[in-house]
């Protein structure tokens, strides 16, 4: 908190009566209320996005897998420091943990744009 990589680009910043739950290390869910926050909703799967694919994304995966939610990872909507690390952690994730791994198609809108 307080770092230029924590700041939240305009276009998703949260909105009136949207729920923030603040991360201090890799997981979203270690030493935070997301799991309450989410058992409150009744939400039982997730799909995830952000940075950094083998660290925080993964790791925040399994501790979902590990409460038993159904999770899912948007594989152009998450990126790794390193392609080969990136690619390592959406292998893992899909063969080990069952997370299931998407695409938008996203990208290729933005590069015909």
């Amino acid at each position: 908190q307080g770092t230029k990589g924590a700041e939240v680009i305009d276009e998703l910043a949260p909105g009136p009566g949207d729920m923030v739950v603040r991360k201090n290390t890799y997981s979203g869910f270690y030493q935070t209320r997301l799991d309450d926050v989410l058992n409150l909703l009744g939400v039982d799967s997730l799909r995830l996005t952000g940075c950094v694919t083998h660290i925080c994304i993964m790791i925040t995966a399994s501790d979902a897998v590990l409460r038993d939610y159904r999770v899912t990872v948007v594989e152009d909507g998450v990126a790794g420091i390193a392609r080969e690390d990136h690619e390592a952690a959406l292998r893992i994730m899909m063969n080990v943990m069952g997370v299931k791994i998407v695409k938008t198609g996203m990208a290729a809108v933005k590069k015909a744009a």
